[in-house]
């Protein structure tokens, strides 16, 4: 199985990869109020809406790339997403 994200044509994923870069400027670069809104719309619409599209090869891929534990991506166990 290749990475790649699965049920979105080539705009909704560009429109989808602009608006998660806004949302990790304002968790890296935003005052503290921005930081908390933009950590709770990831975690409410934009990590349920990816995992819906990205396959754990990708997500496992990106993971060894960046030197990662499954601990610190949230998962207690290597877990099939659906």
């Amino acid at each position: 199985m290749k990475a790649d994200m699965k049920g979105l044509n080539q705009l909704e994923a560009a429109t989808l990869l602009e608006e998660l870069n806004v949302i990790n400027g304002m968790m890296n670069h935003g005052d503290p109020g921005e930081r908390i809104r933009a950590k709770k719309l990831f975690e409410e619409h934009y990590e349920p809406l990816l995992l819906q599209h990205i396959n754990l090869e990708s997500i496992k891929l990106a993971q060894q790339e960046l030197g990662i534990s499954d601990e610190e991506m949230g998962f207690p166990e290597t877990r099939e997403i659906c």
